[in-house]
Parts: structure tokens; sequence; C-alpha cells
């Protein structure tokens, strides 16, 4: 079982009003990405921490091994998910590798900052990709990839978002389904990980009241 418990930081919302629509700034849709991720850090299913395992038992009935995954309380979930999408969308502001983009033209100059930026981009697509993140380093190519599973399992297993998705979701067999579960909720554990090394990155140029850089000068 993984087990991942991490702590929100400061609402950035109060100090700094946001443009809306197509108006939004770069600025703004940094601190927009802060307050998406202090939502998702607070909700029920992080606090009370994130599981990722799946497990067998023998089934008397059918006289046959099941296989099924354990993720928790699925509105827990459902209400974590809806934060933690916005980080992966093509159409949104705080997708995290939009929020790469912005924060590596603000380090233009900074050698420091912008080897973190690149560290997490790298470390975003290496956990997109790789089963063993980020416990190993797997280049085999793998059909069953953790972004892939993430878009199955979301939009085709909790939302239902996708056609195409929901009826391939559907047709798993027990483990093929346990499988993606818990790929679909380790990629949510890295992801999270890696936004909240991001917010640090974010506050050295846009501090929210009372932040302290720990970073060494």
């Amino acid at each position: 079982m993984t087990r991942l418990a991490l702590t929100a930081g400061p609402l950035s919302s109060p100090p700094y009003p946001y443009s809306v629509g197509n108006r939004r700034s770069n600025d703004d849709r940094l601190l927009l990405f802060v307050d998406v991720l202090t939502a998702a850090l607070s909700r029920r299913a992080v606090r009370n921490g994130l599981r990722a395992s799946w497990e067998v038992e023998w089934d008397d009935e059918a006289g046959d091994v099941r296989f099924f995954s354990n993720r928790g309380d699925e509105e827990d979930l459902r209400s974590l998910m809806l934060d933690i999408r916005k980080f992966v969308a093509e159409k949104e502001d705080v997708q995290l590798s939009k929020v790469l983009n912005i924060l590596w033209l603000k380090s233009s100059g900074n050698e420091r900052l912008r080897g973190q930026v690149e560290q997490v981009r790298r470390d975003w697509t290496q956990a997109q990709k790789d089963t063993t993140y980020p416990h190993g380093e797997d280049e085999s190519p793998q059909e069953l990839t953790p972004i892939r599973s993430w878009k199955m399992w979301v939009n085709g297993g909790l939302f239902h978002d996708d056609e195409d998705l929901r009826y391939e979701y559907a047709a798993l067999s027990e483990p093929d389904r346990a499988r993606v579960d818990m790929l679909a909720v380790r990629l949510v554990m890295s992801l999270l990980g890696l936004t909240v090394r991001t917010r640090s990155i974010i506050w050295e140029f846009l501090p929210p009241p009372g932040y302290l850089d720990p970073t060494p000068r």
C-alpha cells in the first residue's frame, strides 16, 4: 500500500484578485495554480492519506481468485479529482505544463530556478509513462502507462466523460482494472508532489504574506 500526506499552504486568493476570461495574466495563472493546489490539499482524500493497492481473495461461489483495488472512499476521490484534473487538462490555465512554461520564462537569468523548473518538467514526463516512478526508471514500452490509466480511470471510470474510455474501462478484466486504478492513484500522488514543488518555485516570484523562503542564498 502506498500512502501520501501533504500539507496545504496559505490561500493566495484574498490578497490576489484575478483577471477574468482570456484577460488572465501569467501572474494570475500562477496564483490560480496555488489556489487550486491549496483546495486539492485540503480535500479529505488527501488529509486521510491516498491509498493505491490491489488485493486478491478466493471467491468460493465462482471457485476462482478475485482481484480488486482499494482506493478509499469514492466520493472523496471524485472531489479531489475535480481539482487534480485541472493540472492535466490542456484547456486549463493551471495545467502543470503551462505553468512550468511560465516559470521557465520568469526564471530567465536564474540558473538555480531554471534547474528546478526543468527537473519538475522531467519528473512529470517520467511520471506519466514510467510505471516504476518515483522508485526507479523503466524505459520499456508499457501498454498501461500511468497517464493512460489515469485517463481511463478518471474520464471513463469516475466521471464517464468519454464514452469510448468508459466502455474500455468497463471491459477490463478484474486484474487489469485493479492495475489501472492503482497506476492512476499513484500518478495522482506523483502529481501532487510535483505541484507542491512547483508552488515553491512560484512563491519565489509571488510570495504569499508571511512566506519565508527556506532556500539558502
